[in-house]
């Protein structure tokens, strides 16, 4: 392309040169011309003021008296003092004498032409104007045959014509010269910068041409078929490729157009491409192309405005997409299976879901049964033979009231937990500030000796099920009085925070707190970080926040210290 360039540059200039030497030699011809008319009109003016001085002499000298031949002696030597005409002027006098022609001053002899020769012919012409009794200026042939510049007047007092001239070669001499030197300037300019420019360029044509059959030859070795075209669509080249793949020939190719290659259904689309690519400048699409025997090609066209030629084409990387095609079909095909299967398994969750619920609820129906009796045999122990049995049979029915009424909450809240993964989410907007100041005002009220100072952030809303985050914050909050019961004035903080971008809710407590270092089970369902005596819980709450914030897009997760408190954070519809 820096060739291309360099070489377009040297031909503007050749251009250049050109234009200026045609254009200088054009304005001094046009200098010249305007120079010569400005002289041909001086030499007017001279030659009609020397007629009408020497008419106007002769007029007034034959008035005195004097004769003809004194006053031709007058006008020889007031010329031939005063009035010079050059190397080829002349003041001629000539007297028409019925029907004859003398010639009576001439400062050159030549042949006399009589008066037919004058009057009738093609040579005298100045001589015959005055003799016709005008006077002025003229451009004619003189009695010698020669072309002059010539001032005429007629003296009717004698009968004479007189004619004072100069050759028209003598003052066309010097504008001829000076043309003859302009236009041999603008040759020799013509001339050197044609040679200058082969010599310049002749080294660079032979780099295009390498660099061209450089091109022909990675254009034609493509894999791809490559297609240059012009805005209405014609194809100007195609490279081997193309013709193989198309089955036809390359002048067959570039005989058509773009429209014809493509199969008849993106006929429309290729018009449209064509369209709107000279604004657009790229477009990368796909058709089918059809070959010469009627085949049907999928392929993928970047389409892309180049300049070419000193004008702007559509250059097309016209891929083979038909193996891609055939993949995807496969890939579909799959998808259907996969999404049939995945209906067919929902199905057989569902059922599962079902039948595991019914279990669940028959499960939990009859192990409360027998809970409810062990509890009430063992209360009916108690008081009825309270005053026989000693102080250790008293705490071991104690305890055993205390297993079973544990073995209920634990069954309740395995429940729970059930429900909460299988119940469908009913999403509306909510606010997560409300809710936990009624799962707090439930706290107090269930702990009415507890002294706690609870912070509330207003106006934290987010969209999703009320019930289920309701079920989360109270477990969260519960979760947070426990562990700090032991402090004689807690605080407990809900708020919102924000973290590597994203909204971030959390609930803080001053209590016991965790080593960090079992964090990995904290969801877990009946994972514990402390004992049953020091803190009284079934292991499932926090499996349960875990489950519910997973069904609304979210994550959560914990910081804690031993003794130095615990904060719970967690995300609602984090993926949007």
């Amino acid at each position: 392309m820096r060739i291309r360039k360099r070489i377009i540059q040297s031909g503007n200039v050749l251009m250049l040169i050109l234009i200026l030497a045609f254009s200088l030699f054009l304005i001094t011809l046009a200098s010249l011309l305007i120079i010569h008319n400005t002289t041909v009109n001086t030499y007017k003016s001279i030659l009609t003021d020397i007629v009408e001085s020497d008419e106007a002499t002769i007029a007034a000298l034959a008035e005195k008296g004097l004769s003809e031949t004194a006053i031709l002696q007058v006008l020889q030597k007031s010329h031939d003092k005063e009035r010079g005409l050059g190397r080829t002027g002349e003041l001629v006098v000539a007297k028409l004498d019925k029907g004859k022609v003398t010639f009576l001053l001439s400062n050159k002899n030549y042949a006399v032409p009589t008066y037919h020769q004058i009057m009738e012919g093609k040579i005298a012409g100045p001589l015959k104007m005055a003799f016709m009794g005008g006077s002025g200026f003229i451009k004619a042939i003189d009695y010698r045959n020669v072309e002059v510049l010539a001032g005429y007047a007629f003296v009717k007092e004698f009968n004479w014509g007189v004619v004072a001239k100069i050759d028209a070669a003598e003052v066309n001499q010097p504008f001829l010269k000076a043309a003859y030197v302009a236009a041999v300037m603008a040759l020799f300019c013509m001339i050197f910068g044609s040679i200058l420019f082969i010599l310049i360029t002749n080294p660079m044509i032979g780099r295009v041409i390498k660099s061209e059959n450089k091109f022909r030859s990675l254009f034609d070795s493509s894999t791809d078929e490559i297609m240059i075209a012009d805005f209405a669509g014609r194809c100007l080249e195609v490279n081997e490729t193309a013709c193989l793949k198309l089955q036809y020939s390359r002048e067959e190719l570039v005989s058509m157009s773009l429209r014809d290659i493509n199969s008849p259904d993106f006929r429309s689309k290729c018009d449209e491409t064509i369209k709107k690519l000279p604004e657009a400048g790229f477009m990368s699409y796909e058709t089918e192309h059809m070959t010469k025997t009627g085949q049907i090609i999928p392929v993928e066209i970047n389409a892309k405005v180049i300049d070419y030629n000193n004008s702007k084409v559509i250059l097309e990387i016209v891929r083979d997409i038909a193996e891609r095609k055939q993949a995807e079909q496969e890939i579909h095909k799959l998808n259907e299976q996969l999404e049939q299967r995945v209906r067919d398994r929902t199905v057989q969750l569902e059922a599962a879901n079902k039948e595991l619920e019914a279990f669940a609820y028959s499960v939990s129906h009859d192990l409360r049964a027998p809970l409810r009796g062990i509890d009430g045999w063992s209360l009916a122990l108690s008081e009825d033979y309270n005053a026989q049995l000693d102080e250790r049979a008293c705490q071991y029915i104690g305890r055993v009231r205390s297993e079973t009424q544990r073995m209920g909450q634990l069954i309740d809240d395995l429940l729970q937990l059930s429900r909460v993964t299988r119940s469908q989410i009913q999403k509306e907007k909510v606010d997560l500030s409300e809710l936990a100041q009624t799962v707090v005002e439930h706290l107090r009220e269930a702990f009415p000796a507890r002294n706690v100072n609870i912070s509330i952030e207003p106006g934290l809303t987010v969209t999703g099920d009320p019930r289920l985050l309701e079920i989360a914050l109270t477990n969260l909050f519960n979760n947070a009085f426990k562990f700090s019961g032991k402090l004689p004035l807690a605080r407990i903080e809900f708020g919102r925070t924000v973290i590597d971008g994203r909204q971030v809710f959390f609930i803080r407590d001053d209590g016991a707190g965790f080593d960090m270092a079992y964090a990995a089970k904290l969801f877990g369902a009946f994972q514990r970080m402390h004992k049953q005596t020091e803190f009284p819980g079934t292991g499932v709450g926090l499996a349960t926040v875990q489950r519910i914030i997973h069904r609304h897009a979210g994550r959560v997760w914990a910081e804690a210290k031993v003794d130095q408190g615990a904060t719970f954070y967690f995300t609602i519809n984090e993926a949007s």
